[in-house]
């Protein structure tokens, strides 16, 4: 049920993909590029995005190595650790965090690094309002991934009224989309018109 419902896999395997195809349409597969994931341990669905992360990198990209994996809390700590993985390992060029938070911390690390150039690849997950802006502005968070929060509320409490009915839990239909330089306007507008206030 919880895999069907929350689909954290696929949410991490499209971002690994998106970091994936980044590489390799930008990076030179004669040599191996450094990666790395920043992440939150604490929770099983976090793992299995984690892992899908991991998997979409390693099976669409053969050149990409992710050579550290750093747990984070907040978009503070999620500076603290790009900066240390930075320092430990100067050559990554791939960051890809299971949310959004963590990617807009390291690019505030890079930011106070002057590390932000054409090289680097930044991916996130929850297609946030910041990190669309950034995607739209052709900074080097390059793409994040859709989560449709609303199809999976409306999952949830459907799951949970089967449940307590003693009926079969429904299939889940949560969409799952990548978010690009190619797609980010439509979700900008989208997200501007949820903030709109009517006229009176």
């Amino acid at each position: 049920m919880c895999a069907n419902i929350s689909h954290s896999y696929e949410y991490g395997y499209t971002a690994g993909k998106l970091a994936a195809d980044w590489l390799n349409t930008n990076c030179s597969a004669s040599q191996t590029v450094a990666c790395a994931l920043l992440t939150k341990p604490q929770s099983l669905a976090v793992i299995d995005r984690a892992n899908g992360i991991i998997e979409g990198l390693r099976e669409n990209c053969t050149f990409a190595q992710i050579v550290a994996t750093k747990p984070y809390s907040d978009q503070a700590s999620a500076r603290e650790m790009t900066e240390q993985m930075m320092r430990e390992h100067p050559k990554i060029r791939c960051i890809v965090g299971v949310s959004d938070m963590s990617i807009l911390g390291a690019y505030d690390a890079l930011e106070a690094m002057n590390l932000l150039n054409e090289e680097m690849c930044l991916v996130g997950i929850d297609a946030s309002a910041p990190v669309l802006k950034k995607i739209q502005d052709g900074a080097v968070i390059r793409d994040s991934v859709s989560q449709d929060t609303k199809g999976f509320a409306e999952v949830t409490i459907h799951a949970a009224i089967a449940a307590i009915q003693g009926n079969p839990l429904p299939e889940s239909s949560i969409k799952i989309e990548a978010v690009t330089m190619e797609n980010v306007a439509a979700y900008l507008q989208a997200e501007a018109a949820s903030h709109s206030t009517p006229a009176s």
